[in-house]
């Protein structure tokens, strides 16, 4: 999802010059480690080849993912409300018209996650490939309405079949799932394994074999947001400031967090274990980044799951969809055109 920045006129509040601060603190020290490790490793001569390598195939990634994108916005994306099981759903839809093009859904992350990370990403690319790409916002996030109850994974799922019920698609689909939609693309796929043809997982919660702790970090992490949100009052201050996309944000993540009954029922989920995980009966692709805190969950899936893949990515964390766009459409697009008959890009990938 692009990042909201500020007019260059605004003055931002101490306490959020100070998270901006640290945060650039702690990514250009991420950037001098890698570049320390990398010159250790390798010569002068080799190090500039090796860069200026990565330059031009980086180059060569963000042309091709342009093209792809530019083909996709010249055809039709359609924006729709949905009502589903006595919720509107902010949905969009893109890629062909075609009753026989396979079916691709994004389910995305919580909380500060909404359709718009996947639409900025991986939907056009894929809808280019010639899949049907089908984003939503989850209850509660986006423009999707925002009920006080049901934010359990069950109800997750039961969401999400009786959304493709509204759109008319009965047959098995494919869902692309990051972070916490990860869970809920898992469940789905055991709870209704007829409707779920494969699962593309990025950077996935769910599979665990740690019950007592498996979403602690998740739950601490939320809890700390809305503690924030609650007493720093950020939707208030972005709005004094002008910077009213970020008051949006602000204000609906504080309405999720703090106004429903979200973080009771995370809570109460249970992980998936490998007796689960055995369970599913459709091909997975699981990418996790290699610093991830969730990577144990991502080395388990292939312990557990006989039709799955985990590819690793080097050198990155959790934000691999975002941080390493280019790197999962090689291995996501080679993926579905073998299990979803899309069309197949250049070569290499997952299968």
């Amino acid at each position: 999802m692009p990042e909201v920045t500020a007019p260059p006129e605004a003055t931002a509040p101490p306490e959020v010059t100070a998270r901006s601060e640290a945060l650039a603190r702690s990514e250009a020290l991420g950037r001098s480690e890698a570049v320390a490790r990398s010159e250790a490793l390798a010569p002068p001569e080799a190090l500039a080849r090796s860069e200026a390598l990565a330059r031009s195939e980086a180059a060569a990634r963000s042309e091709a993912l342009a093209r792809s994108e530019a083909t996709v916005r010249s055809e039709a994306t359609v924006r729709s409300e949905v009502v589903a099981r006595g919720v509107r759903f902010h949905v969009r839809t893109m890629g062909p018209d075609d009753p026989g093009a396979p079916v691709v859904v994004f389910v995305h992350g919580l909380v500060r996650d909404n359709l718009s990370s996947f639409y900025c990403t991986l939907a056009c690319p894929v809808a280019a490939a010639g899949a049907r790409a089908v984003l939503y916002d989850l209850r509660g996030h986006g423009l999707t309405e925002c009920p006080p109850t049901g934010y359990g994974p069950a109800d997750a799922v039961a969401d999400l079949l009786a959304l493709l019920d509204a759109l008319g698609h009965t047959a098995p689909v494919h869902l692309v799932a990051n972070s916490w939609g990860g869970a809920v693309a898992l469940n789905a796929a055991l709870t209704a394994p007829d409707r779920v043809a494969g699962l593309a997982l990025i950077e996935a919660h769910g599979p665990s074999e740690r019950p007592a702790e498996w979403n602690e970090g998740l739950l601490n992490t939320l809890g700390e947001f809305a503690l924030m949100l609650e007493h720093d009052r950020p939707a208030e201050r972005f709005r004094a400031l002008g910077w009213r996309r970020s008051g949006r944000f602000a204000a609906t993540a504080g309405a999720l967090i703090n106004g429903t009954t979200l973080l009771e029922d995370l809570a109460a989920a249970g992980p998936l274990g490998p007796a689960d995980l055995a369970a599913l009966a459709c091909p997975v692709l699981a990418v996790y980044g290699e610093h991830s805190d969730l990577l144990e969950a991502g080395r388990l899936l292939p312990r557990s799951v006989p039709g799955c893949t985990l590819h690793v990515m080097p050198g990155c964390a959790h934000d691999v969809l975002q941080d390493r766009t280019a790197e999962l459409l090689e291995v996501l697009l080679p993926w579905l055109a073998h299990h979803a008959g899309t069309r197949v890009p250049g070569g290499g990938g997952a299968r």
